[in-house]
């Protein structure tokens, strides 16, 4: 069992097979982690209370797969949207007419993208 194992031990054996390892402890402990900095496995993110790109960027871990030959990882295809961003095209869809959807937002039952 890897638990009976002191870590420098468990770390040769990772090593020495090539399998990915790192001390992770705390989450926080993965922005300074050599093997994610090297291999790309942080994607860039803004974090805000309303999204988009008005927060500050932080490095996420990316999903720990990689496809084809090149083992291409699959990135972010889009920062979190804004507050109200994307809510007359969702709600379009949904069968709500441009009236309706101004109803709603003069009604302040949805927000305002900005």
């Amino acid at each position: 069992m890897l638990s009976k194992l002191p870590q420098e031990e468990v770390a040769r054996r990772c090593e020495r097979a090539n399998v990915s390892w790192s001390p992770v402890a705390r989450p926080q402990d993965l922005y300074g982690d050599a093997h994610l900095l090297a291999s790309g496995g942080l994607i860039d993110v803004f974090i805000s209370q309303v999204g988009g790109e008005n927060g500050p960027k932080v490095g996420l871990p990316a999903l720990p797969v990689e496809f084809g030959t090149p083992r291409q990882r699959p990135g972010l295809r889009r920062q979190s949207p804004r507050m109200g961003e994307h809510n007359d095209e969702i709600l379009a869809e949904a069968g709500y007419t441009p009236a309706g959807i101004a109803g709603l937002r003069e009604a302040n039952v949805i927000a305002s993208a900005g």
